[in-house]
């Protein structure tokens, strides 16, 4: 336990920098997600766009709101949510084209 570092105080200069990483990474995999979705125009790619910008809405709510706010519980609910539909997505593309494989 000790080996990992305690999560920064709300709003703190760590929380924000933090923040700013994040959502530069979820940016960047949400526009490369979007990039594919308007290619193949699949639900499933869509899915993962959803999935990505749930992701980065729970981690902003995480880095900013304490945990006695809604918004940060409801926070941790989009983030299993959100990796509830990116995995989903995936599953369905990879199956898509893969499960004719398996027969």
């Amino acid at each position: 336990p000790r080996l990992v570092p305690p999560v920064p105080e709300q709003l703190s200069p760590a929380a924000l920098i933090l923040l700013a990483v994040g959502l530069a990474f979820y940016l960047a995999l949400g526009l490369r997600a979007f990039r594919t979705w308007r290619l193949t125009r699949r639900t499933a790619d869509l899915m993962v766009v959803a999935g990505i910008v749930w992701l980065a809405t729970a981690l902003a709510a995480a880095l900013t709101l304490g945990p006695w706010d809604l918004g940060w519980w409801l926070g941790h609910g989009l983030e299993v949510a959100g990796i509830a539909q990116v995995t989903a997505g995936c599953e369905i593309t990879h199956c898509s084209s893969n499960c004719d494989q398996l027969r």
